[in-house]
C-alpha cells in the first residue's frame, strides 16, 4: 500500500487478479464513541492491479484513517 496523499491511499494486488475484485473495508482503531458514519473508507478506483481506497472526517473531507479491507477474486 502505498500513501499518496492526505487520506488517499493505493492497494496494489501481487500477483494481479484475473478481472476485478469484489473489495470492502472499514476504519479501524478510531477509539471514541463520538465517531460519526461520515469518518469511513470509501473504494472508488477498482481494477484486477489496484485499488484506491479514501478515508476521511466526519465533515466529509480526506483525513489519514486506519482501515481494514478485503479483496475477493478469481486468481
Amino acid at each position: 500500500m502505498t500513501h499518496q496523499s492526505n487520506g488517499e491511499y493505493i492497494i496494489s494486488f501481487s500477483p494481479a487478479f484475473s478481472a476485478t475484485p469484489s473489495i470492502v473495508g472499514s476504519q479501524v482503531l478510531y477509539g471514541q464513541q463520538s465517531q460519526k458514519p461520515l469518518d469511513n473508507v470509501v473504494f472508488p478506483f477498482l481494477n484486477s492491479g489496484a485499488a484506491t481506497a479514501l478515508t476521511g472526517d466526519s465533515e466529509g473531507n480526506k483525513k489519514d484513517r486506519s482501515f481494514s479491507f478485503i479483496a475477493i477474486g478469481p486468481a
